[in-house]
């Protein structure tokens, strides 16, 4: 069955419908694989075009996908990838290159070599997602060239146009059908695969950051909460103690037993110090300004003041005997309802050793950053980056390759990261590095790779072999189908059904044998008498029937190929146009046969002057004759014509009845070309023609002679 011929209408109905198909797939039906990134089901549609559609509307359908892959949210290689892919696959596909292996072979040999470069030096996104982005725009490709071979094996055949009709092997027929219908559910069972452990180790590491954001927070507040503890119970102490004997010591003990506290500090209820723990800081502190020795000024004095609570301040920087970054810890003094003072614990930040390997046993290597309520960094896990007092600013990010997850970039790299919230208004930030996150995804993403390259050679192996193993018995019939010594058609690939097949056609090739020997000896005898036929057939073709001279076609013919060669070979030729004078009495008189008499004796006269194989005559019409000369020179052609116009006049003709005898006389027009000119044949005898026209106006029985160039 002959393939369909599309009209115009019928074609741009199709390619509409593709572009429909591949816009529409590309921007509103997402499937997301590996955190934002996403197949794009639409090149299918312009693979697709490649294999039903001629050029035109292929690139009509390639622009339509381009321009929805630019205006969609991806990188921007991706459009100039699909781009590439498409003229590699239009290139081997014209090589009749199957259109899976193509998408292959380019994959392997420029798109994932060129892309991972590329990739590399995208500085917007995560280390490492450049092989994760370069392997799934890889695999995405290879789906959407098998998804296209896959809908063309089941397009039927009478749907097709006729310029994609081409015949190919039983066996790539069968290899092409057989591949692409394995590798399509291979590939998306794979994508499926990927697609559901990226967004398991997503929730897993969210769940992960989650629960170990809120235990550093617990443990954050269990710190502050112990020392806040001690604080309080000194205040009590302070309040219900009639000196301050007693509670000077346990602010010694505290100190002591808990060196976080750098100090802690018993202050009157103007806010002037009264007494230092450690001990050797009062003969300090003395030696200082008064301005110094007060915490009037200082908000967690206010504050407590004000509240009757237990404060815990902000982080600032210690001053007087010892400068550090340090948080405050005040609790005030109530004696009888009324404020009385503070007892103050100023926490080091510089000396938290405890504290610091608490949080490293929670975070393992992630970073930890706990800020105050004015975003200063109170503690950090990596103070090289963060140091005390510094503001913890950062910028909400994403990733192609992160959903779930929020993402933040700070010191040029991205994080994934959980905040939360202390009871003392305090924010608690864990952080990990994203590319530890993608690691895991890449390893997995390589290993499926890996794997899909064994299983896609596994297959396409055997789909080879099953393809070999079917054809084979056909191909051996085809080979061995002139042997007739013997009728078994031996083959271990042959089914019942094809050795019955092959031994009935080879009894019957044996018969058709033996009548196209005997068809073919009648041909060859027919065609030898055609050829002789045909050869007589172009003779009578160009010639004249009465005078055997050339016709006017087959004098055009060959004096067309002589004023070429005239021309190129640099030598002057002559066109001469003869005309018999009168020659309508002369069969007026004497009837047409004298008249052809009269004809055949000038043609007569003609060639036995005219007998150089350059010499061309021809009889141009009715009384007309043509001559074309060559070579030697002009006045030799010259004498040839004035020869033939003398001789004409001694002819005579004899009438049989009347036994008159009939002389006639010629008129003779001729051009001759000295050097190339720009006349051709047409031009040349429109010329001679004037020569003779001349000669019959001014009597007729003459020579007119022109010379050009």
């Amino acid at each position: 069955m002959t393939a369909k011929k599309f009209s115009v209408v019928e074609s741009i109905q199709i390619c509409l419908l593709l572009c429909l198909l591949a816009v529409g797939t590309n921007l509103f039906l997402p499937i997301y694989i590996i955190g934002q990134t996403h197949l794009l089901i639409g090149s299918t549609f312009a693979f697709l075009a490649i294999l039903i559609l001629p050029l035109t509307y292929v690139l009509v359908v390639v622009i339509c996908v381009f321009v929805s892959l630019v205006t969609g949210d991806h990188l921007w290689t991706i459009p100039l990838f699909f781009l590439l892919e498409i003229c590699v696959i239009y290139f081997l596909k014209q090589r009749n290159i199957f259109i899976l292996m193509a998408s292959m072979l380019y994959w392997i040999f420029i798109g994932v070599p060129v892309l991972l470069v590329v990739s590399h030096f995208n500085a917007n996104d995560i280390q490492g997602a450049n092989v994760i982005v370069t392997l799934h725009t890889a695999l995405n490709g290879l789906l959407n060239a098998a998804m296209a071979a896959t809908i063309y094996s089941f397009i039927p055949h009478k749907w097709l146009l006729s310029h994609v009709s081409t015949q190919h092997k039983l066996s790539s027929n069968i290899f092409a059908i057989s591949a692409s219908t394995l590798v399509v559910p291979i590939l998306i069972v794979s994508f499926a695969f990927i697609a559901q452990q990226s967004q398991q180790k997503e929730v897993a590491k969210k769940e992960q950051l989650k629960n170990s954001s809120l235990l550093i927070g617990q443990v954050t507040s269990s710190f502050i909460g112990k020392h806040l503890l001690i604080v309080e119970q000194i205040a009590i102490a302070v309040s219900e103690s009639l000196t301050l004997q007693g509670p000077k010591k346990i602010m010694l003990a505290a100190q002591k037993n808990d060196p976080t506290f750098f100090n802690i500090i018993l202050s009157a209820k103007n806010g002037d110090i009264l007494y230092f723990a450690p001990e050797r800081y009062n003969d300090l502190a003395a030696r200082l300004p008064l301005s110094v020795r007060t915490v009037r000024d200082r908000n967690y004095f206010t504050d407590a003041k004000t509240s009757l609570k237990t404060v815990v301040s902000n982080v600032m920087l210690s001053r007087g005997i010892v400068v550090a970054p340090m948080i405050a810890v005040a609790s005030p003094i109530i004696k009888d309802g009324e404020f009385d003072g503070t007892v103050l614990g100023a926490i080091n930040l510089l000396s938290l050793k405890k504290f610091y390997l608490d949080l490293k046993k929670i975070a393992g290597n992630k970073m930890v950053v706990i800020t105050d309520s004015q975003s200063k960094v109170v503690f950090s896990t990596h103070p090289e980056h963060f140091e005390a007092l510094s503001i913890f600013s950062f910028q909400k990010d994403q990733s192609a390759l992160i959903r779930d997850l929020p993402v933040l970039t700070l010191l040029k790299n991205k994080y994934v990261y959980e905040k939360t919230s202390t009871q003392y208004g305090w924010q608690v930030y864990l952080l990990e590095d994203a590319s530890e996150f993608v690691f895991s995804i890449r390893q997995q993403l390589i290993w499926v790779s890996c794997g899909l390259i064994f299983v896609f050679s596994i297959f396409l192996y055997f789909a080879y072999k099953l393809s070999n193993r079917i054809t084979a018995p056909l191909i051996s019939l085809l080979q061995n189908g002139d042997d007739y010594t013997s009728d078994a058609f031996d083959n271990k690939y042959a089914s019942q059904e094809i050795s019955a097949m092959a031994n009935k056609l080879k009894r019957s090739s044996y018969l058709m044998k033996n009548f196209e020997h005997r068809l073919k000896l009648q041909v060859e005898e027919k065609t030898e008498k055609l050829e002789q036929l045909n050869l007589q057939l172009a003779a009578q073709a160009r010639e004249d029937g009465l005078t055997s001279l050339l016709n006017r076609g087959g004098f055009n013919e060959l004096a067309v190929n002589a004023i070429k060669t005239s021309y190129r070979l640099n030598q002057p030729f002559s066109v001469a146009l003869l005309d018999i004078d009168k020659f309508k009495d002369v069969n007026d008189t004497y009837g047409h046969l004298i008249g052809d008499k009269c004809l055949v004796e000038f043609a007569k006269l003609m060639q036995d002057f005219c007998k150089r194989e350059t010499d061309i005559i021809g009889r141009y019409g009715g009384e007309e004759f043509v001559i074309f000369m060559s070579g030697t020179d002009i006045q030799s052609h010259h004498n040839l014509i004035n020869d033939i116009h003398r001789q004409t006049r001694f002819i005579q003709v004899v009438d049989e009845d009347s036994k008159n005898k009939i002389s006639f006389t010629v008129s003779i027009g001729i051009c001759s070309v000295l050097s190339s000119v720009n006349l051709d044949l047409k031009g040349l005898i429109n010329v001679a023609d004037d020569e003779l026209y001349k000669c019959k106006r001014t009597g007729r029985d003459r020579v007119s002679i022109t010379t050009v160039g």
